[in-house]
Order: C-alpha cells, then structure tokens, then sequence
C-alpha cells in the first residue's frame, strides 16, 4: 500500500497479466452496468478507466486493440473524468480493453464466467468478492504494455441508472 492507502500490485514485466475490475451495487443501491465501449467515444461506457502513464505506445486512435495496427492508450494526468474529448478518447480506448469470455464490450456477469482463478491454482474460475455482480477483465498484451515503474489507474463504474460510484484506484509498479 501506498501511504494514502492505495494497493499496489508489483510485475516483473509490463505485459503478460491481466486488470480485473469488479464492482457490485453502490449508494444508489442499483445494479452496476455492464457496458465497457462506447462507439464513436462520445461518452462514457458504464466501466470508466484510466492510467497516469501511456500504455504501449500511447496510441491516440480509439479502440486500435487488435491486429497489426494495434496500439496503446493515451495517459490521462493527472486523473479526470471531465466529458473532455481527450478524456473521452482515453478512457473508451482503455476501457474497449476490457471484453467478456466472447470477445465482447462488457462485463462478466456470471462468477463461472470469470477469469480469475479463485482460490489461485484451484482450477476453478470465480468473481473474487462475495457482492460482485460483473467482472471487468482486460489482457495486458504487448500492445497495451505498461512501462517500467509506477503507473496508477484510476477507475469508476455507472450503475443502471445512470449514477456513478466512487473513484477507486491502483498503482501497477513494473519492475523491469
């Protein structure tokens, strides 16, 4: 943890493991959504995310998660989530990341869906706390590489209702 109490999560390499976000209802006691992409990048999707650092290459291009073309996120410093074009791009772009077992742009909403093996090495997948509702999972491959050293992410879901919970944040340290 970092003295503000924000966990940390050390890798040896900046690729090569995954981001999961899970969330459950909040204040407003509503379901969370289960959108993660929001074509044309216009507003937000219900899973809002971002990072202090670039992501691979930095990439401006939204959504350019695949293929030969396939590039990085923007960072967003320090963290915001003004309705921006910029901060709009960003986010949907790292947000687009995050697919279900099929490859689409949501959440996981079936613990037997999730891609967490949970306990670890039991060989069984499952959400990681007892409240979740939907899971978030994004591969970091090279094209979404995070660089060496400190990157914070700082993400936040909307519930069915359109209402926005709490900002919740992580530091993913790179030791390469």
């Amino acid at each position: 943890m970092t003295p503000g109490g924000v966990p940390i999560y050390t890798r040896p390499f900046g690729n090569g493991f995954r981001v999961v976000v899970e969330g459950g209802p909040g204040p407003s006691f509503e379901e969370p959504g289960t959108s993660s992409y929001t074509f044309g990048a216009f507003e937000f999707a219900d899973l809002q995310i971002q990072a202090t650092r670039d992501l691979g290459d930095g990439s401006t291009m939204v959504c350019d998660r695949e293929g030969v073309t396939a590039g990085g996120v923007p960072a967003i410093n320090p963290p915001s989530f003004q309705s921006a074009e910029m901060i709009l791009r960003a986010v949907n772009d790292f947000s687009c990341r995050f697919v279900d077992g099929g490859g689409a742009f949501r959440g996981r909403t079936n613990s037997s869906d999730s891609c967490v093996e949970n306990p670890p090495d039991s060989g069984v997948f499952a959400f990681v706390r007892a409240a979740t509702r939907v899971q978030y999972c994004a591969l970091v491959d090279i094209a979404l590489r995070f660089p060496a050293g400190d990157t914070l992410l700082t993400v936040r879901l909307r519930d069915v209702g359109g209402n926005v919970g709490p900002q919740k944040q992580i530091l993913v340290r790179i030791s390469e």
